[in-house]
């Protein structure tokens, strides 16, 4: 999911999607595109997943508990990315 989100912001080239055989580096061509929807739905879903669980975690403290996810900081950075 992450290198996903990288090659999202990541495209620099026109060919570069055929070439590494990876659609998310494919250019940006419409409003349309389907990454657009894939980050607000499945990548932010993701990232809401990932600490929901990790802070639903039995018998663990707090801090035992944040160790296991992404920083709060890093998660919102995701986030307003």
């Amino acid at each position: 999911m992450i290198d996903q989100f990288f090659d999202c912001l990541n495209v620099s080239r026109l060919g570069q999607g055929v070439k590494s055989r990876k659609p998310t580096l494919e250019p940006y061509r419409n409003a349309d595109d389907w990454r657009f929807e894939w980050l607000a739905k499945d990548f932010l879903g993701f990232l809401d997943g990932w600490e929901a669980e990790c802070l639903a975690t039995p018998n663990m403290t707090l801090t035992e508990k944040r160790k296991m996810c992404l920083s709060r900081e890093t998660l919102e950075g995701y986030r307003i990315t």
